[in-house]
């Protein structure tokens, strides 16, 4: 189980790597000549997210330990991936790539960091020592 989850981390880090830049491009890369704007960055900081979570995945791919605590910080990866648009800001013409490409992009693959982090933070299992046993007197 860890090592699915590991490497499905690792994929989707690298989704967040790739998507600003190559798949669905901000408008600094999308459009020759455009200047540094807030999607810009944006776009900078989900590639840094996106290798944080590669990083991540890695851990938990070869992890033989409770992955819940994990899971946590995958989930609150996710969150701050989903809410990065907002924060940073992006472009406010409706037809600027970024805002029909790269915002979506990164709205569903935080959407999905979050549901792989909530199912492996209930399919995890912490092992908890056995409670001690009883004298019988």
């Amino acid at each position: 189980m860890s090592r699915f989850l590991g490497a499905g981390f690792f994929l989707l880090g690298l989704a967040l790597v790739l998507v600003p830049r190559f798949i669905l491009p901000t408008c600094y890369y999308a459009q020759e000549g455009h200047g540094l704007s807030r999607c810009a960055y944006m776009g900078w900081a989900a590639m840094l997210m996106g290798g944080v979570v590669m990083v991540l995945g890695a851990v938990v791919f070869f992890l033989r330990g409770p992955l819940r605590s994990l899971m946590v910080v995958a989930a609150a990866l996710a969150v701050a991936v989903l809410a990065l648009p907002q924060v940073m800001g992006y472009c406010a013409s409706p037809h600027m790539p970024c805002n029909w490409g790269t915002v979506p992009g990164l709205r569903s693959l935080g959407g999905l960091m979050l549901l792989a982090s909530v199912a492996g933070f209930f399919l995890s299992k912490e092992r908890t020592p056995p409670p001690p046993a009883r004298p019988e007197a």
